[in-house]
């Protein structure tokens, strides 16, 4: 846990940083605060000179001079609320400013962490980061250019307090020492109890946002109440901690709201005491109370940015663990100018998921043929699904290479592994957008080309028959969809990419085996064009192989056709078995070959 001068390091590095980045934006915020200091300053000059005034005329009966000072009250008032609207609006500008490029690097960051480090972190907790954290990093900032005319404002009203009377001014310093003194023990109380909050406020957004994505499994299993309850239970410790900090923050606030009124009813007694024993006049009493009630306010601000400390460096905190995880080495290589079946090698790959104790690939080798299909066969937990990924450049394996046409794939450039590589996940996901742009998702491609990839995808007949066709909006995560049909727009979204590689993860799971049997028929015309690496449990998938790549345990056991590992190896055929048989109890108008 941050000391308090740690934190108050921390907060003021901060808005420095925020000056750096935003120079023209506060430079103008802090011409607005001087104008507003000055004009502020002036007016408490002339409502004094105003009161002798009117004691002079109370005594004379002549009004002379009155104008003139209104004039000039009117002029300052004019010039305050223009500094104020200055100050007030170049802030905002200048905090959104800052929390739009803070959120954008998060974003690219996070888009460039790889898939194991995001499977280690709660997306409740990220999103939290992203939109409370970021938000509340730069809260601060609102309040800096009050802050700034806070100190003008100190420095010109001390100065004539002090010109006025001693003790007036002594009255300015027991202000400015009560204010900032009072901010830094609530600081330093707060802290802690304000960081505890911002971390149970993530844990609380990630298991809200598990709730909803699985309500239908939820509703289905008939865990309303069990979930409703793990929601109460984190809220309540929010809540608690809320509480926690709200009982410090509920002495603070009361007594920064009455440090004004104090700091003015003592200038008047004090005053009143001195115009009484004839050492100040009226005029100066009036003077400084004013001066001290609008100096008041902006000290205020100034001890909420010394109160904000501890919730700006707790958040910025959080956002750093994003921003100060090392981001995987981008490729950079063009890669080799290739068209056509892609050739893949791996050799002596080995990979390691975060945190996992044994490694996911161990000493894979293997090659896969231009136009050729290399089926990926083993039980659950084999590393078929992570073999996939590393083919697909999702990581990067801890020893080996993965090349495909030649280069090796994680020293390319995103471009040769997005024009070159296609994968289908075996659980796809589709953005809450028209079948048009879940297909083509960024990419170019003519009407005649994307109906040509929902064909062989299977997918064609469906879609035609949509109210809007290729324009028909889909529900978020595909939800309006059947689940075949999700696989079948994400093989299409592959398809109509042209790839010359194509890896597949068991993208077929969840369609009946009739259609199944159609989109195999249909990539296999592509053979000349296409080389297929798949990840299988699918028996008709496994007998169109060119050669099957047998895993167990993150290891090649064993490699050649289908019929010889049927005849070599034990455990191959008891699970081929077994796709035989739930193949035999799935297979409807279909006559599929044993």
């Amino acid at each position: 846990m941050e000391s308090w001068g740690s934190r108050s390091r921390h907060g003021l590095r901060l808005l420095m940083s925020a000056v750096r980045a935003e120079p023209v934006s506060f430079a103008c915020a802090f011409a607005g605060s001087a104008v507003y200091a000055t004009t502020t300053v002036a007016t408490a000059w002339l409502l004094g000179r105003s009161t002798d005034q009117l004691v002079r005329i109370a005594g004379t009966g002549t009004s002379a001079g009155l104008g003139a000072i209104a004039g000039w009250l009117l002029a300052a008032a004019v010039l305050q609320a223009a500094g104020f609207v200055c100050r007030e609006s170049l802030s905002a500008v200048m905090r959104f400013r800052l929390q739009a490029d803070l959120r954008r690097r998060l974003v690219r960051r996070l888009a460039a962490l790889p898939p194991a480090w995001h499977r280690g972190r709660s997306a409740g907790d990220l999103l939290s980061i992203v939109d409370t954290d970021v938000e509340v990093t730069w809260q601060a900032v609102r309040q800096l250019p009050s802050a700034c005319s806070a100190l003008l404002m100190l420095a010109g009203g001390l100065t004539a307090m002090f010109l006025t009377h001693p003790m007036f001014g002594w009255v300015g310093v027991a202000l400015f020492v009560c204010s900032v003194g009072f901010s830094v023990a609530y600081e330093q109380r707060a802290g802690p109890r304000i960081a505890f909050q911002q971390t149970v406020r993530g844990d609380l957004a990630a298991v809200a946002l598990e709730s909803f994505e699985a309500a239908l499994l939820v509703k289905a299993m008939g865990r309303q109440r069990t979930e409703g309850e793990r929601f109460g239970a984190a809220a309540q410790r929010l809540r608690r901690a809320a509480m926690a900090a709200g009982r410090v923050r509920s002495v603070f606030d009361p007594v920064m709201e009455a440090l004004p009124s104090l700091s003015v009813l003592t200038v008047v007694l004090v005053g009143a005491h001195g115009a009484a024993a004839g050492a100040v006049q009226p005029g100066d009493v009036v003077r400084v109370a004013f001066l001290v009630a609008l100096i008041a306010l902006p000290l205020v601000s100034l001890g909420w940015i010394i109160s904000e400390f501890p919730l700006n460096a707790t958040a910025h905190a959080r956002v750093m663990t994003v921003l100060g995880t090392p981001a995987p080495s981008a490729g950079t290589e063009p890669g080799p100018v290739a068209a056509g079946p892609a050739r893949v090698r791996l050799d002596r790959v080995t990979f390691h998921h975060v945190d996992a104790r044994e490694p996911a690939l161990r000493d894979v080798s293997l090659t896969a043929e231009p136009g050729g299909w290399l089926a990926l066969v083993g039980p659950s937990g084999s590393g078929k699904s992570t073999l996939c990924g590393l083919l697909a450049g999702l990581g990067e394996p801890g020893t080996g290479t993965v090349r495909v046409d030649g280069a090796e794939l994680h020293r390319t450039a995103e471009d040769f592994r997005t024009r070159r590589i296609s994968l289908v996940p075996q659980q796809p996901f589709l953005f809450r957008d028209t079948i048009r742009a879940n297909v083509l998702l960024g990419a170019a491609a003519p009407e005649d080309d994307i109906w040509a990839a929902l064909r062989l995808a299977q997918a064609d007949e469906f879609v035609g028959a949509l109210p809007g066709g290729l324009d028909t909006l889909v529900g978020e995560r595909g939800h309006t969809l059947s689940g075949g049909q999700r696989q079948r727009i994400a093989l299409a979204r592959a398809l109509v990419r042209r790839p010359g590689l194509l890896v597949l993860d068991d993208a077929t799971s969840a369609v009946d085996a009739r259609v199944e049997a159609a989109i195999l028929e249909g990539l296999d015309t592509l053979r000349p064009d296409l080389t297929i690496v798949f990840a299988a449990s699918s028996l008709p998938a496994i007998q169109r192989a060119d050669e099957v790549v047998y895993l167990d345990r993150g290891t090649v056991v064993a490699r050649g056709p289908h019929h010889e590992l049927l005849r070599r190896r034990t455990a191959y055929a008891a699970l081929i078995s077994a796709y035989r048989r739930d193949r035999d109890r799935c297979a409807v108008d279909v006559d599929l070959p044993r």
